[in-house]
C-alpha cells in the first residue's frame, strides 16, 4: 500500500496540464493499475493519456485517439517518449480502437462534440472488454457558452454547446451500457457518468 501511495504522490507532482484532482479520481474510477489497458478518446494534448501510461506501467497499454491532425502529431511525439502509449487516428463515427482491447475508456470534454452518437457509442462498446468501464466527463449546455461556441452537426437534443446528463445516459443505455454511477459535481463544473459493458 505504501508503494501505491508513493506512486500516486509522484504522479501528482508530474502532472502537467492534467488536473491533479481529476487524475486521482480517474485512477480510482477506471482502475489505472499495472498491466491495465486504457483508451483516452479525443485525447487532445495527451496529458491524461500520459498520466494513465505512467500509472499502468510497462506491462500496461494506453491508446490515445484523436481526429485533429495537429493534435495527432503532438500525441505521436509523446508516444516516442512513452513506450506503452499508442496513437490512433479516429473518425467521427469510429474510434479506431481494436475490439475488446480496453479495460477502461475515457471521453473527457468530448461527448458534446459527437455528431453520430449511436455509431460512436457502439464503437466504444466494442472496444471494451466484458465488464470494462467507460467514463464520460462533460458539461450541460450553457447559454453564454453556446452563444460564443455554437455547436455544428451535433444532434438537436443537445440543447446548445454541451450535453445534458440524461441524454448521455439514454444514449449509452441504448448502446448496451449499464450506468454504474453518476457524479454531478465533477471538478471544473462538469459531471461524470461511469458506465460498464455488460
Amino acid at each position: 500500500m505504501r508503494v501505491a501511495t508513493l506512486f500516486l504522490a509522484l504522479a501528482l507532482l508530474a502532472c502537467g496540464k492534467a488536473n491533479r484532482q481529476e487524475v486521482v479520481l480517474l485512477a480510482d474510477l477506471l482502475a489505472w493499475r499495472s498491466g491495465a489497458h486504457f483508451a483516452d478518446v479525443g485525447a487532445g494534448d495527451g496529458s491524461y493519456a500520459v498520466e494513465a501510461a505512467r500509472a499502468v506501467g510497462p506491462a500496461g497499454l494506453v491508446y490515445a485517439t484523436e481526429m485533429d491532425s495537429g493534435k495527432l502529431a503532438h500525441l505521436r511525439q509523446l508516444a516516442g517518449q512513452h513506450a506503452n502509449l499508442r496513437v490512433i487516428a479516429a473518425r467521427e463515427t469510429e474510434t479506431g480502437l481494436p475490439e475488446a482491447c480496453c479495460d477502461s475508456i475515457l471521453l473527457r470534454g468530448v461527448y458534446h462534440h459527437i455528431t453520430a452518437p449511436s455509431q460512436l457509442d457502439a464503437a466504444l462498446y466494442r472496444a471494451l472488454k466484458p465488464g470494462g468501464r467507460l467514463a464520460v466527463i462533460d458539461f450541460p449546455p450553457k447559454k453564454l457558452v453556446t452563444w460564443f461556441f455554437p455547436s455544428h452537426n451535433v444532434p438537436s437534443n443537445r440543447g446548445g454547446h454541451g450535453v445534458p446528463r440524461d441524454v448521455v445516459n439514454q444514449e449509452l443505455r441504448k448502446a448496451g451500457f449499464h450506468i454504474d454511477r453518476e457524479i454531478p459535481d465533477w471538478p471544473g463544473n462538469q459531471y461524470c457518468i461511469l458506465a460498464r459493458k455488460q
